[in-house]
């Protein structure tokens, strides 16, 4: 019988033909399977978002933490394009959108609940876990919260002070139908105690209202005039406002010598002044600020204080107590600050010891 190659390499053909059409239908059942599991998956997180677990993360929000003295709360937002605002309100300038599961601080509740688009909330101070530098405020609806109520401070009394005691307060607030008390310092202005209540603060816990409160000497009656103030990390020896409460003003550190002070304008909550004072005088809206002539790098300072050191000797009792004590001779340049016009005029230098 005669054979021809034809015969024998159809079949042979054929063969290779449906493997590979085999092969083919095998790798596209797999990514078919493939497809499926990892959209389970992509389902799974999905649902473990919308549980408040955020994706790569173990914790589970929202959780109460111990922050330097106070209690914040850690938790995430459970919306997208949610607005940060720079105030408590819808008036507020947005200074940041905040997107789902983005981990937040809870530092502090409004205390005025408020109903926007039909829900009901707090308006709440939050920083950025990833960027400390993002600080605002959120509606409390758009916040993992498990619906944690609002717990405004009270006064209870004024502590008897002593020698050896600093000037303290005594409040209180509720939390979980417990009456929470804590010991508070504060310091005089006018007609005023001034206190400050915060995260810095032992006892503060994130769903108390923060800011300087005016307890009035008189009538005992405890008022919250701001927010501002509150989140700053270091000590203040003192605070106080401009008469009209146009401005608060704020010192930062407790060491002799030139130390900090803030300005910020209530209205706006802009900061229009940060940097130092030797004396504390207020005189209407203008403050006095000083430089030190060593550390500074302004020209006009630089310029006035080495013409102040041509024509002024150091005092003999400076110069004593440099050799008694040990301490450093600085020259300091004082001037005024308008805080409308942040005009600033030089009035004098003064040498001072330092450690």
């Amino acid at each position: 019988m005669k054979v021809s190659i034809l015969s024998i390499g159809l079949p042979f053909f054929d063969t290779i033909f449906w493997r590979t059409k085999m092969k083919r239908c095998i790798l596209i059942l797999c990514i078919c399977l493939l497809t499926i599991g990892c959209n389970k998956n992509t389902e799974k997180n999905k649902s473990t978002a919308s549980n408040n677990i955020p994706v790569k993360d173990d914790r589970i929000f929202p959780i109460e933490e111990k922050k330097n003295f106070g209690t914040i709360c850690i938790t995430n937002i459970i919306e997208n394009n949610v607005n940060v605002r720079n105030l408590s309100s819808l008036d507020g300038k947005i200074i940041h959108k905040a997107q789902k599961d983005d981990i937040v601080w809870i530092l502090g509740f409004s205390g005025e609940e408020e109903t926007i688009n039909g829900l009901k909330g707090n308006w709440l101070h939050i920083i950025f876990e990833n960027n400390k530098d993002i600080d605002g405020w959120v509606f409390s609806k758009y916040l993992n919260t498990n619906d944690k109520k609002y717990a405004p401070i009270k006064f209870v009394e004024l502590i008897p002070q002593t020698n050896t005691t600093i000037s303290l307060v005594k409040l209180s607030y509720t939390l979980d139908n417990e009456e929470i008390f804590i010991k508070q310092d504060y310091s005089k202005w006018n007609n005023y105690y001034v206190i400050i209540w915060g995260q810095y603060e032992h006892g503060f816990h994130y769903t108390n209202r923060p800011g300087v409160y005016l307890l009035d000497k008189d009538t005992l009656e405890l008022k919250h005039i701001t927010y501002l103030g509150s989140f700053e990390p270091w000590p203040h020896a003192y605070t106080s406002f401009t008469d009209d409460f146009k401005y608060l003003l704020q010192d930062s550190g407790t060491s002799q010598g030139i130390r900090g002070i803030t300005a910020w304008r209530l209205s706006d909550q802009d900061k229009v002044f940060d940097g130092s004072y030797l004396r504390w005088e207020v005189n209407g809206h203008t403050i006095n600020i000083a430089y030190s002539y060593k550390y500074s790098f302004d020209e006009e300072i630089l310029a006035y204080g080495e013409k102040y050191q041509e024509e002024n000797k150091i005092p003999q009792d400076i110069e004593d107590r440099k050799k008694e004590y040990g301490l450093g001779i600085e020259l300091v340049i004082i001037c005024t600050y308008n805080l409308d016009t942040g005009e600033r005029k030089i009035i004098d230098g003064i040498y001072i010891n330092t450690q």
